[in-house]
């Protein structure tokens, strides 16, 4: 098997008063770099990828479900002081 992704993470809502969700799960991959992306994406299409797309199947709700390509901005908040009155924190740390 070809390795794309860097890190995969499940996150599953939580009941929270007040709160309502269209989404009973999301789904988080990282990759190096948007040339691995692309490649995991081209892979999606071959014979290889078959036992992924067919347990995908058995549990997604494909017109549903929605896909996000994003950049990760990371901020530094280590021993800072932060309240939502105060604005963001300075910067990407």
């Amino acid at each position: 098997m070809v390795t794309f992704a860097t890190g995969y993470v499940q996150n599953h809502p939580m009941q929270w008063p007040g709160l309502t969700y269209d989404a009973d799960g999301i789904v988080e991959m990282w990759f190096e770099s948007e040339n691995d992306l692309r490649r995991y994406f081209e892979w999606r299409g071959t014979a290889e990828a078959a036992e992924l797309k067919e347990d995908e199947d058995r549990f997604q709700d494909f017109k549903k479900t929605r896909r996000f390509v994003v950049h990760e901005y990371q901020f530094e908040t280590t021993r800072r002081q932060w309240n939502a009155g105060a604005g963001l924190p300075d910067g990407p740390g």
